[in-house]
């Protein structure tokens, strides 16, 4: 839509701008213009419960700025409702409250009177700044031994989380794409169902707009979302405990097999303990998957070369997580419990060296 300073006419959708933002109504005449709110001369002062859809004359509409009126084009005039539909929707809605500036606002009321949907470029160019922020987020969850995996968006996905015969496996994926869609949501705010996921001959999963790392095992699952490359690997302490616990010597030899030689020196004569495997096993992990390697040769990843973080959580202390990426000094970590997300604190939140405490 195109704007200009016509002569209005009863139906237009009309703006002005106020301060550094435009204010939108529907023009019905000189002494009638409906629209979400008073202009925004001092929205500080107003609260959006406060704010009610409003007939006003047009100059209060405009607060001494100039009115433009809306010129569609050809496409967006097959779309738009007759005059009278438009002034009758607008009516219809006066007293309506609900504003809020990013979601519900003026510029949404006035595309829903004309198009019947709520749209707003101004909420658009705000999402996408807030989509571009530098940010590294990894959400975790608890995967329940009763989770009953169902069918996920895209169905590529579906099929490859029943492929396995294995229900552990079935119920880690399936947990993991589900924490994945609320990453999605929580930090980007796009709908989920129209992403454009791929997945690449190595089996990596991708989707335009934002850059994404998944990671399961027994009884937790982790994501990680940024907008720059980053990778995420987690790990259950207390399982791989118990499995190297009767055989030290297996775990030293595995060891020494993903260590390179700088990481070896570091090490001397130490015997590794199993948090000194999985502390540098999941950091090389994180940064294989950030930096999308074509193939995984541990002794080969020289984690002092990249940015990687390690640590655990105090509402699950048996799972350790590494997350690396070009972002990640920016890390916020959220817990997914029970449908409901919540930022974890820094106290709750262990660095590696007291990750075996």
């Amino acid at each position: 839509m195109k704007w200009s300073p016509e002569e209005l006419k009863p139906g237009d959708m009309i703006r002005a701008k106020v301060g550094s933002v435009y204010h939108y109504g529907i023009f019905v005449s000189e002494d009638e213009v409906i629209a979400f709110g008073y202009p925004p001369v001092n929205l500080a002062a107003v609260r959006d419960e406060e704010v009610r859809v409003v007939s006003t004359d047009i100059d209060t509409f405009a607060a001494g700025a100039f009115v433009e009126r809306g010129v569609m084009d050809g496409a967006e005039s097959r779309k738009a409702r007759s005059s009278e539909e438009i002034i009758r929707s607008a009516r219809e809605r006066l007293g309506e409250g609900g504003y809020s500036l990013l979601h519900n606002n003026c510029e949404h009321f006035a595309n829903e009177c004309v198009f019947g949907v709520k749209k707003s470029a101004q909420e658009d160019k705000a999402r996408e700044r807030w989509n571009k922020r530098p940010q590294f987020s990894v959400f975790v969850t608890e995967i329940p031994e009763d989770l009953e995996p169902q069918k996920v968006y895209p169905p590529q996905r579906s099929r490859e989380q029943f492929f396995s015969k294995n229900t552990a496996v079935r119920r880690q994926r399936y947990a993991v794409w589900k924490l994945l869609e609320t990453a999605v949501d929580r930090s980007f705010g796009y709908d989920f169902n129209r992403l454009n996921f791929k997945k690449s001959r190595d089996g990596k999963w991708t989707a335009d707009g934002f850059e994404f790392s998944l990671s399961h095992t027994d009884g937790a699952a982790a994501v990680v979302v940024s907008n720059e490359a980053c990778g995420v690997d987690i790990e259950n302490i207390r399982e791989r405990e118990h499995y190297y616990a009767s055989s030290p010597e297996k775990l030293q030899r595995l060891m020494k097999r993903i260590m390179t030689e700088k990481e070896a020196d570091g090490q001397c004569e130490k015997t590794p303990s199993v948090m000194d495997f999985l502390v540098l096993w999941t950091r090389k992990e994180s940064i294989f998957k950030a930096y999308d390697a074509k193939r995984f040769i541990p002794d080969q990843v020289e984690t002092s070369d990249y940015p990687v973080k390690t640590f655990r959580i105090q509402p699950l202390p048996d799972f350790l997580i590494s997350g690396s990426g070009t972002q990640c000094p920016l890390l916020s970590v959220y817990l997914v419990k029970d449908g409901k997300c919540r930022k974890i604190t820094a106290e709750e939140i262990l660095p590696a060296e007291e990750a075996g405490a």
